[in-house]
């Protein structure tokens, strides 16, 4: 939620102002210049196969003050486009959007306008957005948006359009983006602010500035001063008084950034592109003392704690004392007392797919309707625990789509999810009470942050690494029989754990509940197909039991796997269980890749094959160590038997996440993993 700061020198002990702001950015476009060449462009020879490419994208911030509405931000946004193909049509749709807290206090556009540009009979004709394109739409109870669709749009059509936001929320600046999945020619950022606001910005930049640069400019306010005198004729004596302050501008620019490809194992989008955000941290007017608004992350803390739907919660005893008493009768270790409840919320307290940082429901009546959101009931969890007398607290995090947090600012909205933390007898565990599926120790994938702040007494916390603690494996056993004609028929004995038996337990019970999850989430298993279902019988071991291993046993008998061509048969033997294609196809990739989870896949492999065939040709036998030893690949095959084939093939991931210097190793890492794997046996009949 934005907040809103109303600045008024009132304060200062001045009656009537008004303001005259000098700021003016240094290079505005000027709106209504497009260039011929601009038009007639059939393609964008940097890029040649996008279908647009954005021109122009700039954005400029700046302040006024009137003495009706004080200190505002006016955020002044100009974009030209190029559109080169059909599928990039979704541009000329434009949205932009407005926090609204009521009718009298939300953010408003002005000055909007704008003008598609087409190349037709040898000249450039140019159409008008008219206001019957425009509309409002909102879309929940503090957003609204303005949209707009630009006219006469096709293909070769360059838009230009421009507009003003007016905010009087002054704790974020807009935030700039300077990638797109487009490319772009030319990005800019202005921002010009009094020196009576402090912001950090936090620059998320995965290639240089082309511009960067400071400058101190000169700005004024003339305040009129009223005066009203005594006597039988009242007269007002107005002085006015001219207020003299700098202002801080800082211009960025990047040229031709490329387009955002999006590729497998990232966290949200957010995280992967150049932009540049900004936050109040404290403000100072003239004769008045310094006043902080970024917290530290203690004051945060304890804010936190002072809340009623949050550390008012935790502390509640009344309606689960009961409860927990009797969970907890006759288990005097702590690690029964933590299992009996957490059993008991995951198991009775349905999540209702509701996330955020406060709870919003009672917990007496979460208790008595037993459902809630995951702040409802991670927060019930963490009270339990604590009633049980075991040491807990809440840990507050940011959901994998949610983007990463910076431990060097205290900016509370990067927050959205809580989960809850236990200690005791040298033991350390985090639990979240949302899944009946997930054992003890097992979060969300979606929560799969790198780190979240342990919430603690007085103001009191810490960090706790989320990566790297619970791990996902596939185990393949097979034992089959190739036939002459290639078909083959025999056993598949699989047995997973982690999030592995997770999602296959989901599959398996036809849960019709969606999962959150971030743009990537399980795409370790996307490039690895399940042998044909109408082929396969499987039986489960432990389908219920959450906290064991899920066991699988199947009969198969197929052909998809091996072809055969005169007097030979080729196999493929690892069937389906291998990576189609190499997940990492950049030439270079500027942001970490993030698999979520270690994981490890074994498959063992056994073929007897058919009487009257030997082994003409077959994969040689090879072991790959990524550097620090985090990524091995073991490939070893064996025919010591005359008629038994044998595989073992494993790869083990030992580190969810991998820097973006690291990608280039990675992707020949896997590279060499897919070649392998897609390697055949060859087999002559004598």
């Amino acid at each position: 939620m934005k907040t809103k700061f109303l600045i008024s020198f009132l304060c200062l002990g001045i009656l009537l102002c008004f303001a005259n702001s000098t700021s003016f950015a240094q290079s505005a476009p000027k709106f209504g210049k497009v260039e011929d060449e601009e038009v007639k462009m059939t393609s964008y020879p940097k890029d040649p196969e996008a279908s647009a490419v954005i021109l122009t994208d700039y954005g400029r911030t700046y302040f006024k003050y009137s003495q009706t509405s004080d200190f505002q931000i006016v955020f002044v946004h100009y974009k030209k486009v190029k559109i080169l193909k059909k599928d990039a049509y979704k541009l000329a749709d434009i949205e932009i959007p407005l926090y609204y807290a009521s009718a009298d206090n939300r953010e408003k556009v002005a000055d909007l306008k704008g003008f598609t540009y087409n190349y037709q009979d040898g000249k450039v004709e140019k159409t008008k957005l008219e206001k019957d394109a425009i509309f409002d739409s909102k879309e929940s109870n503090n957003w609204q948006y303005k949209k707009f669709v630009m006219p006469n749009v096709k293909e070769g059509s360059v838009i230009e359009y421009q507009y003003e936001v007016i905010s009087d929320f002054l704790f974020n600046l807009p935030v700039w983006k300077f990638q797109d999945f487009y490319p772009t020619e030319y990005s800019e950022y202005v921002t010009e602010i009094p020196e009576y606001f402090n912001y950090v910005s936090n620059s998320q930049s995965y290639m240089p500035f082309t511009e960067h640069t400071k400058e101190e400019k000169n700005g004024s306010i003339t305040l009129a001063l009223k005066d009203r005198g005594e006597g039988v004729v009242t007269r007002t004596n107005t002085e006015y008084h001219k207020l003299d302050y700098r202002v801080n501008t800082n211009r960025w620019v990047m040229k031709d950034v490329p387009a955002f490809k999006n590729e497998k194992f990232i966290t949200s989008i957010r995280d992967c592109i150049n932009l540049i955000e900004f936050q109040l941290a404290s403000y100072q007017y003239p004769q008045a003392p310094l006043r902080p608004v970024m917290d530290s992350w203690e004051k945060l803390v304890e804010n936190l704690l002072k809340r009623e739907e949050y550390g008012g919660y935790i502390e509640k005893r009344s309606p689960i004392k009961d409860l927990v008493a009797k969970l907890i009768e006759g288990k005097t270790a702590a690690k029964d007392k933590m299992t009996a409840i957490y059993e008991y919320v995951k198991n009775n307290i349905k999540y209702n797919d509701d996330d955020g940082i406060y709870t919003e429901i009672k917990m007496k009546d979460v208790l008595e309707k037993k459902t809630g959101g995951s702040a409802e009931i991670n927060l019930l969890l963490v009270a339990m625990l604590k009633e049980a007398g075991l040491e807990a607290y809440p840990i507050l995090l940011s959901t994998r789509n949610h983007g990463k947090i910076n431990v060097n600012y205290p900016i509370l909205s990067k927050f959205n999810y809580n989960i809850a933390y236990v200690a005791f007898d040298e033991e350390e565990h985090l639990l979240d009470a949302t899944d009946p599926m997930r054992p003890v120790d097992m979060l969300p994938a979606y929560a799969l942050s790198e780190t979240g702040l342990l919430i603690m007494k007085g103001g009191q916390f810490g960090w706790a690494n989320l990566l790297n603690r619970y791990k996902s494996t596939e185990l393949i056993y097979t034992k089959l029989d190739l036939l002459p004609d290639g078909t083959l028929k025999g056993e598949i004995n699989q047995t997973l754990t982690g999030y592995a038996a997770l999602d296959a337990r989901k599959k398996l019970g036809k849960q019709e509940k969606k999962e959150k999850t971030s743009e990537n989430e399980g795409e370790e298993k996307e490039e690895k197909e399940d042998i044909k279902e109408n082929k396969v019988v499987f039986t489960y071991e432990n389908l219920s039991e959450y906290d064991k291993p899920l066991k699988g046993k199947a009969t198969y008998q197929g052909d998809e796997f091996a072809e055969t061509g005169g007097d030979r048969i080729y196999l493929n033997p690892m069937l389906s269980y291998k990576w189609k294609e190499n997940p990492f196809k950049l030439e270079e990739r500027n942001f970490p890749v993030d698999f979520a989870f270690p994981f490890e896949y074994s498959y063992f492999m056994n073929f007897t094959i058919p009487e009257g065939y030997v082994v003409e040709e077959m994969p040689k036998s090879t072991r790959n160590i990524f550097g620090d030893k985090t990524v091995k690949f073991d490939y070893l095959i064996s025919n010591q038997t005359a008629n038994l084939i044998q595989v073992n093939c494993k790869l083990t991931v030992s580190r969810a996440l991998f820097q973006a210097e690291e990608y280039k190793d990675l992707k020949n890492f896997f590279a060499g993993i897919v070649a392998k794997q897609n390697e055949q046996i060859v087999l002559k009949k004598k």
